[in-house]
Formats: structure tokens, sequence, C-alpha cells
């Protein structure tokens, strides 16, 4: 048997140790970008807090660690609970996850002295970066041991390539890799793994560690409960009578083994509960806050289609996973009801979250770690597809290829090259850019409004100009300007307004940034607003003219306004030399 799932697994290896090592090594970046920046921040607090700083419940080191290493703009890694302490706000499970590199890299400091035993320097940034490379690599491996299980090695060593190199997992594996998705991707595969394992033979030892992976991955993120229903539909054929009263006959056999690791399950578990009472004296607290599910109307439209962060528009390569149900239906009955129980549960939980973009994700980062149970319907595709004739097999390749290099160019500009914006994408603003390399700037005004005017114009007539003698200055306690009016109800085609910008600290929140409005309207009453964030393109300490085009509405109006809002920053910005004119295309 030729080694062809072998030979994948290694070239996705260097596809992944490209993006880590190479297009965006996250280790060697400073602030929000390094590896233990934003949520990863939050994730590892516990650590520093405890074997560093020895403050798990007050955490009075936050504020010099935010100054010096700035993982967020201010403490959002915690919350202050009812009795006065700190709560950190994500599950205790990653960190338990990250502990031997957290170890290795203090010792190291404290030996060396070559950094400060921080926990936040370099060594730090390097070996939890380094550690989930190779949970990654893990995880790849495990992966193609169990498709192997069911599949033969030509689609098992294209399954693995498209998912490397076609989804957001590669992002996730490789850039983006100290968060749960990719811990989570592994601890999946893991427990499909022993799962197979234990119905081949039934040992304590496998069902006991089973228990253990699961209640890892509850208190990594706490819907992950589900991963429990795994080991018990897996491969069953709900179809086949004969075989579930099987699986009953072997459940039962094993009760007690079983009964044990729902134990296992419980005591993993329990360790957050530990935490919340040590940490704010009641043996559950809800961390998230105001943030919750909305069970009755989940996002499902928006999670998968939306170009906000919808799973489809950035993984295209995954619409064969869901084709791929069909053949596994047909071909692989066996293992098609545990992988769309599964799927249906979890896409469900996804999709009810009210934050669905979940924050700055490249499409949903969330599907990343049901991707070793969804795999198995894309390896059912791809099964299929070598069954077909040889131009239907082609065809698909081509269009496999395609989605590979523009998830290969999702996952390079998401970080840099100032193209893709994740969390902040619109309809526009993804048309006008995709899979492009040369984005002029002013397509970024696309992420806040749908009209860019790129032609050249005619008939230009100036139509209204103010601030020419006097500036406007916005900032923290000054969040509006005036409202700018003046009369028009003419024929052109676009009206243009400019005005000259200047700043002293930019605004790198993007829901901060000072907006541009313009409005028109009819009789007080609003017909059309286009609006552009003014920091997007503004530097610290240099002046800029910036102008904002919109297309004259069809509806009728009588007059123009013009105004300027600071969205709540604290930063400066001035204002001069406002003008409106107006042309045609």
């Amino acid at each position: 048997m030729k080694p062809y799932s072998f030979l994948s697994l290694l070239l996705c290896y260097l596809i992944m140790g490209y993006f880590q090592f190479v297009d965006y090594p996250k280790f060697q970046k400073q602030w929000t970008e390094a590896t233990i920046g934003w949520d990863v921040s939050g994730y590892y607090m516990y650590l520093p807090a405890t074997f560093i700083y020895k403050d798990l419940k007050k955490c009075e080191f936050r504020d010099d660690l935010i100054k010096t290493y700035k993982p967020t703009p201010d403490f959002q890694q915690a919350f202050r609970y009812t009795n006065g302490n700190f709560v950190m706000k994500y599950p205790i499970g990653m960190a338990i996850q990250y502990t031997p590199a957290f170890l290795l890299a203090h010792t190291y400091c404290k030996i060396t002295g070559q950094y400060p035993a921080d926990g936040f320097s370099f060594p730090y940034q390097l070996m939890i970066s380094l550690f989930s490379f190779f949970i990654a690599l893990l995880g790849i491996y495990i992966l193609r041991k169990i498709l192997l299980e069911y599949f033969g090695e030509k689609t098992v060593a294209v399954t693995l390539l498209a998912l490397v190199a076609g989804t957001n997992y590669l992002n996730q594996a490789a850039i983006d890799n100290a968060m749960t998705h990719n811990y989570l991707f592994t601890l999946y595969a893991l427990i499909i793994y022993f799962t197979i394992r234990f119905y081949k033979q039934p040992k304590t030892s496998t069902v006991l560690l089973l228990g253990a992976l699961c209640g890892l991955a509850t208190i990594t993120r706490p819907t992950e409960l589900i991963s429990v229903i795994i080991p018990f539909i897996w491969a069953l054929n709900l179809s086949s009578k004969a075989a579930i009263i099987e699986r009953f006959n072997f459940l039962k056999h094993h009760f007690l083994k079983i009964i044990g690791a729902v134990i296992v399950v419980i005591l993993v578990g329990c360790i957050q509960l530990v935490y919340w009472k040590y940490v704010g004296g009641d043996w559950i607290i809800y961390s998230y806050e105001d943030q919750g599910f909305n069970w009755l109307k989940p996002y499902i439209y928006e999670c998968l289609f939306s170009y906000k962060a919808g799973w489809l528009v950035y993984t295209q390569i995954m619409v064969f996973a869901l084709l791929g149900f069909i053949p596994l239906f047909f071909y692989q009955r066996k293992i098609f009801f545990g992988v769309t129980i599964f799927s249906f549960i979890f896409m469900y939980l996804a999709f009810a979250w009210d934050i669905w973009w979940y924050g700055g994700a490249l499409g949903q980062r969330t599907m990343v770690q049901a991707y070793p149970v969804l795999i198995f319907a894309f390896a059912g595709f791809v099964d299929w597809v070598f069954r077909m004739p040889v131009f239907i097999r082609w065809g698909t390749w081509i269009v496999m290829g395609v989605c590979v290099y523009l998830n290969f160019w999702f996952t390079h500009y998401a970080h840099q090259g100032q193209a893709v914006f994740p969390g902040q994408m619109t309809e526009a603003y993804y048309w006008r850019t995709v899979g492009r390399n040369d984005i002029p700037e002013e397509a970024q005004k696309l992420l806040d409004t749908d009209e860019l005017y790129e032609g050249g114009r005619r008939n230009i007539t100036p139509v209204f100009s103010a601030l020419t003698d006097t500036t406007v200055l916005l900032n923290k306690d000054i969040q509006r300007s005036p409202e700018f009016v003046f009369l028009y109800n003419g024929e052109a085609d676009w009206l243009r307004v400019s005005a000259d910008f200047s700043i002293i600290w930019k605004e790198w929140e993007y829901w901060k940034m000072t907006q541009f409005i313009i409005r028109f309207k009819n009789k007080d009453q609003t017909v059309k607003e286009r609006m552009i964030r003014l920091h997007r393109f503004l530097w610290e300490n240099n002046e800029r003219n910036l102008y904002l085009d919109v297309r004259q509405p069809q509806a009728q109006f009588d007059k123009i306004s013009i105004e300027f809002w600071n969205a709540t920053s604290d930063k400066e910005i001035t204002i001069r030399n406002l003008r409106a004119e107006v042309f045609d295309e």
C-alpha cells in the first residue's frame, strides 16, 4: 500500500510550519499581537497569578503587567466579584494545558536571568507558541490514524491536505494556535481515537482516559460537555436494530467502567468549581457576565453566510463536508449517525451564542474544534469523488484548489497587509478585495459604507465650506462636533465631503474610532446616511486630508448635514477645512 496519507501528513506539517515560523511568528510580536494576547492572556492568567505573583484573588499585579506588555488595552482577563476579589473570565482548562510550557519557560528565566521571570517575557511567549504548535501536530497525526480506520489512503491524503490547506484550521493551528480551538481539536481527535480503542479492547485505563479527556474539554469550554456523547454514539448504526442491541449490551457489560469514567469527568470538572469557591466564595459563578445564549433563535444564517463572520463565506471548502453527509449515509452508515448527531448539536450550541461572530474571528473559529468529527463527512465526499468519472474528479480538485488559494490569502492577510479585517468585514469590502494583492487603501472605506467611487469626476461644483479659519476638537469630554447643515437639492450623481484631520494618538479599537457622518435629509427626516471611521486612515502626529463620497439618493431631500462623532474614544482629533462638492460620473 502506497503511503499517500503519510506524505500528505508531511506536507501538512510543512504548510503549518511555514505559517507558524515564517509567515507570521506570533511569538516575536508584541502587545495584543503577541502569542499571549487578547483571549489567550485570559486563559493563561491563572498561571502567573498562581506561581509567580501568589495572588489569585486580588490580582494586584495586573496594572503593572498591562502597562508593560499590553496583552489587552485594560484588565479584561478577570472581573471584580461581589466579595471584592477578581474572578477569571475564562475557564481554567487552558491554563492546565499550558502548564508544561509555562514551567519550562519560567525555569529558564529563573536559571539564566536573561529575561524577566514575570510570565509574559519572550521565553513564555515562545514556549506557549511552540507547545501549541506541537498540540496541532499531534492533532493532525491522530486524525490521520482515525480516518484510516474507515477510509483508504488516497481519501485520507486528500482530506488531510484539504483540512490544513483549505480551512480556517490553518490559522488556528499555525498562527492563533494558543487559542482553545487548536487544543480542543486535538482533544476531540483523542476522544475519537480512544473511543475506537475502547470498543476494540475495553480496558479500564482507556475508558478512564476518555473521562479525563472529556472533563478537560469541558473545563476548557463548558459547552464541550457534549464531547461525552461521542463514546456512546460513535460508529453506532441507528438504522440497525441489531447494532443498537449490541451496543446496549456492550455498555451494560462494561457499566462499572463507564461509571468510573463519569466520576473522572466530574472530578476534572470540579477543578473549576474549587477555583470559583476559593476566589469568589460560590461553587458556581457565571463568569461571562452579560454574554449568553439565544436558545430559541440561534444565529444560523449569520454564522453560515454573513460577510462579517460566516463559516462558509471564509471556509468555502467545508461546503463539501456538508455535501458529504449524503455519501456518508450510503457508504459509511456505521459512522453517519454519530457524526450527524454530534455535528447538529455542536452547531446549534455554537450558533446560539450571543456574540456569534466570536470577536475578531476569521469566519467561525469555533467550528475548528468540531472538525475531527465533521471531517468524516468531508472524507465521505472525497471517497465518493474517487468513485466518479475523471472529469468530475478533476473539476472537484480544481474547485478545492481555488478554496485553498483563498484560505492561504485569508490566513496571510488577516494578520498583515491591511487587507482582511476579521469581525469587521462587509459584503462590499469582501467582493472588492477577496483574493487580490493590489488593494488600494481607499477600499477600507467599504468596511463602513457600501459606496466607493474610484473613477474620473466630471462637472465638479463646490456647494459648502466651513472651518477655514477655525477648528473642531473632539476628545474624551467633547464627543460630538456641531452639525454642519447646508441646503441642496441638485441633480448631481455624487457628493464628496472632505476635511483635514490630525491626531496625537491613534485609536486602535475600531468601534471607538471617530466617525465621519453624512446625512441627506428631507424636512429633518434622514433619507440616507453613510459614514467612515477616520482612524483607519490616520497616523500619530500627522495631518491628512480625507474624503467621503456618497451617491445622491433617489428619494427627495432638501438639505445635507455633516457631523463627526468620537464614538466614546478618549483620543483627541482635530478637524479643519471642511468642504463639500458635487460631481457626476
